[in-house]
């Protein structure tokens, strides 16, 4: 009998989307797309849907452990995808297990808010995972939104400078944009010194305007996805053209599963964390462009991971 292969291995840890968008769901096709087999420890089973979060069970920590032996005592896990965490003593444990496992390629999505506006952490979490978790992360990838809650300060945003310099001008004049790319790497900077080696902020919130009522004249045509990849060697700015697709839920879930990914080929081929960033972020523009003509569910349907697309028969 032939001997079978043995694929890359990949452990995420976090909570289940019952929408199949986001969370385990979306890690494990993730880490399918760039051939690496994907493990799961479920830290939380949400009641969600495109719209809504509408409950979150954190499971018992006996139950998280129990999976943490479960996949450490069998599978060679050359990576980790850490995210939800649910509670202080569930950081925690995380961190004793990846040290105990010497688990060296290490992600962290910090998802304390969902795409719909749910709180999906607190206070004590974020403390949590700066001192359990951010110390053993080679990359932690937070949101404007949860860059603001990690720093507690207020989160960056298009309207923050449009109060200050008046929206025509924001829209009009490139130095404005600098101004935001230079903050943007001001905040990167802060959220290094919280322990990771390095930092990816996303920008996708950045036009986000709430129901401010001038939101319209903020064109798509006008948008650029700002990113900014922070270490002790400097920064990069990712720029590219904004994606207008309403099916989008799990973006930030696939991206910081495709680092992952990616990461165990940079380790064995002497790349870098940055060429990760890079592969994965030009993959999930890749997805964004496939999922215009998707629609599952009555809201903001889920990212096309898969590349779905219906089989001629």
């Amino acid at each position: 009998m032939k001997q079978a292969d043995t694929p890359y291995v990949a452990l995420t840890i976090a909570g289940s989307d019952s929408s199949g968008g986001a969370g385990i769901q979306a890690d494990l096709k993730s880490f399918a797309a760039f051939g690496v087999h994907g493990a799961s420890v479920i830290t939380a089973v949400t009641a969600q849907n495109t719209t809504t979060v509408q409950d979150i069970y954190t499971l018992p920590l006996s139950s998280i452990e129990a999976q943490l032996d479960a996949v450490f005592s069998d599978m060679p896990i050359q990576a980790i995808k850490i995210g939800m965490i649910g509670s202080p003593s569930i950081a925690a444990l995380v961190g004793r297990y990846i040290r105990q496992a010497n688990v060296d390629l290490v992600v962290v999505d910090t998802p304390l808010m969902s795409g719909t506006g749910a709180a999906l952490g607190c206070e004590l979490v974020r403390s949590a995972l700066v001192e359990h978790v951010f110390p053993l992360a080679n990359i932690i990838t937070p949101n404007l939104y949860e860059a603001g809650l990690l720093l507690e300060e207020t989160s960056l945003n298009c309207e923050n400078l449009c109060s200050d310099h008046g929206r025509e001008a924001f829209l009009s004049n490139e130095a404005i944009f600098q101004e935001a790319v230079i903050q943007f790497e001001d905040q990167a900077r802060r959220l290094l010194e919280l322990g990771p080696r390095s930092v990816l902020l996303k920008g996708g919130h950045f036009y986000d305007l709430g129901n401010n009522a001038n939101k319209k004249s903020l064109k798509i045509a006008e948008k650029q996805a700002i990113d900014v990849f922070y270490n002790k060697h400097g920064s990069k700015v990712f720029v590219s053209d904004w994606v207008d697709v309403m099916h989008h839920h799990g973006t930030g879930c696939a991206l910081s599963s495709a680092i992952t990914a990616n990461l165990i080929y940079s380790k064995f081929n002497e790349k870098s964390d940055e060429w990760a960033v890079e592969k994965a972020k030009a993959w999930v523009h890749e997805c964004l462009h496939n999922s215009g003509h998707m629609s599952v569910g009555k809201g903001a349907g889920p990212l096309n991971i898969a590349n779905l697309r219906k089989i001629d028969l």
